[in-house]
């Protein structure tokens, strides 16, 4: 490998600059008309499947532009003892863009039709090869992030990998699956130069190379990296100090790349790859009967089954699919270890009312639970207590679902509008609602791929639980909420009442009243468990324009209350991907 790089720097001629040239253009002119075709496609799988196969033909496109340097290069590397001067073209120094395009010409004249009908067997062969490839490195991601997702949850950390860093680490995989597909076939064009292979026996050989040859095949990706990295290096300086000039900088520098690759990739491919697909020495396949007529090698390759062994293979894609439907199912179906929480524990005697709360009894971070929270105002004209507004937040931690529902009423404690969220792996859906007409949303004219309705919803498809970062607490408390003084001030056979009042007593959700002047709060404890199961509380703030306000959240179904999917909201096929995804 060292020598052919070597050899490839020093040899490359003047001329192959030209060849360079041409080939870079007609890779750009394929980038360029694939990223046109995406910017007008919506669905970003669209856009991204049209960008790699454009990637895919710009590898491909510039290969009949260097057949040429090829020949020359397989010429030169022949070692059977004919005299150079009968393999030259007359009058024509060696290595001018003349004697390359006469190469060509000749090459393509010999061998054109197979390598255009090798060329689309490679492309599919490569897509092929690379959507396996990749299939196999999200087996074995998916695999090993379920595993430690899953004890992540067992210890109690939570969600290990949210869902758009799994979709930016599934798009590094499909980069590098592709990539492997293209590698494994790029050595096809050599065989189908310089020997008598079909396309078909072309494509084989340059994937018997890639597989019985896997660390010359690596060395020789890593050099090429490393060769076309240079130009994007260089540009990326050179930008910021004259943009003009950087565009003719990354055309020039990568010509000059492609010709040093071209020099390179046959060099390679006359070493390495040659004696894997004919099996004996060069020199006993070499024809040498037109040498002074023909400007080409001819070797004979043999004809083999590429897979010795079909039941190995046949096995490694039964553990594959295994791998893949056994990871993806624990991750759309959300499964986790499910620890249950522990009751706070009934409530007899007790001789500190203090004692009898702490954030055991409102365990809203670990336990299922519904919460209403109510705020009420007070109108002085009609001296009573008025409804504005009411919140109901419903929470699933087993199924990592969330419902958030916002109502507003007016004077007479009539609801004049609510608002909805659903929040879910897979999805997050909206409803507006006037009770007063209700109507279901209409069609967007011009919605988003991943929006649409669904009877009263508006449906996004996103993993909507990560929006809400895994909701923490529907109603927020303080330790001090805790551990201030508390009272008892009723009881009954199934619930206790304490209650906190005067100047220094912290209500919930404190942060949203201001500063608070004086404060009642009460919680009801229910005796058989010990969890709260209402909060009432009136507050006098400092500012003396704000009214009094006064707040009640009633707690139901602790650790036993389940989220439904809203009816006619269903899950669509590309919300699965997002069930995988977020785990």
């Amino acid at each position: 490998m060292q020598t052919a790089i070597e050899r490839a720097y020093r040899r490359t001629p003047g001329g192959d600059l030209l060849v360079g040239v041409l080939a870079t253009c007609l890779a750009i002119a394929v980038l360029l008309g694939a990223g046109t075709i995406a910017a007008g496609r919506t669905m970003p799988l669209e856009r991204t499947a049209v960008v790699g196969l454009g990637a895919l033909l710009a590898n491909f496109i510039s290969i009949p532009v260097l057949v040429g340097i090829y020949a020359r290069v397989g010429r030169d590397e022949d070692e059977s003892g004919v005299d150079p001067e009968t393999t030259r073209i007359a009058g024509i120094p060696d290595g001018q863009l003349r004697e390359t395009a006469r190469l060509t010409l000749d090459t393509l004249r010999r061998r054109g039709r197979v390598l255009v009908a090798g060329l689309g067997v490679a492309l599919v062969v490569s897509l092929l090869v690379g959507i396996l490839a990749t299939l196999v490195l999200h087996a074995v991601v998916l695999t090993i992030l379920t595993i430690a997702g899953y004890i992540s949850y067992a210890l109690g950390y939570g969600q290990l990998v949210s869902a758009v860093r799994m979709f930016h680490l599934s798009g590094v995989l499909v980069g590098l699956g592709l990539s492997v597909g293209v590698l494994s076939v790029r050595f096809f064009d050599c065989v189908v130069c310089w020997t008598d292979a079909g396309p078909v026996s072309a494509v084989r050989e340059s994937l018997r190379f890639a597989r019985t040859r896997p660390l010359t095949v690596l060395g020789y990706a890593l050099v090429t990296t490393v060769l076309f990295t240079i130009p994007s290096v260089v540009t990326y300086l050179v930008a910021p100090l004259h943009e003009p000039l950087a565009i003719g900088v990354f055309v020039l520098l990568t010509s000059a790349c492609v010709a040093v690759y071209a020099t390179f990739h046959a060099r390679v491919c006359y070493r390495h790859l040659l004696p894997v697909c004919c099996g004996t020495a060069l020199s006993e396949q070499h024809s040498s009967g037109d040498k002074a007529d023909s400007q080409s090698l001819s070797y004979t390759v043999r004809n083999r089954p590429l897979v010795a062994n079909p039941v190995a293979l046949v096995l490694a894609l039964l553990l594959v699919t295994a791998l893949l439907v056994g990871s993806g199912s624990v991750r759309a179906l959300d499964v986790q270890p499910v620890d249950a929480v522990e009751e706070p524990g009934p409530v007899d005697e007790f001789d500190d009312a203090t004692a009898l709360i702490d954030d055991a009894a409102m365990p809203q971070t670990e336990a299922n639970h519904r919460a209403v929270d109510t705020t009420y105002a007070y109108n002085e004209t009609q001296e009573r207590w008025e409804k504005p507004v009411q919140f109901q937040y419903e929470t699933d931690h087993q199924q990592r679902r969330h419902l958030v529902s916002f109502t507003t009423f007016d004077h007479n404690d009539t609801p004049t509008s609510s608002t909805t969220a659903y929040f879910s792996t897979k999805q997050f859906a909206m409803q507006w609602t006037d009770p007063q007409d209700p109507q279901p949303p209409s069609e967007p004219a011009d919605h988003a791929w991943h929006e649409r309705t669904a009877g009263n919803w508006t449906v996004y498809s996103v993993a909507g639980y990560e929006i809400i970062d895994q909701p923490t607490e529907s109603i927020t408390t303080t330790p001090e909420f805790f551990d201030q003084e508390w009272a008892v001030v009723d009881e009954s056979h199934d619930t206790i009442t304490i209650a906190a009042s005067g100047p220094d007593p912290v209500p919930v959700n404190r942060q949203g009243y201001g500063s608070v002047e004086t404060a009642d709060v009460e919680v009801t404890l229910d005796r058989e468990t010990g969890y709260v199961v209402e909060i009432s509380q009136e507050l006098i703030r400092e500012d003396d324009d704000l009214d009094a306000v006064r707040t009640h959240v009633e707690f139901e179904d602790w650790d036993d209350h389940t989220v439904d999917r809203p009816d006619g909201v269903e899950v669509q096929p590309v919300e699965w991907v997002w069930g995988v995804a977020s785990y």
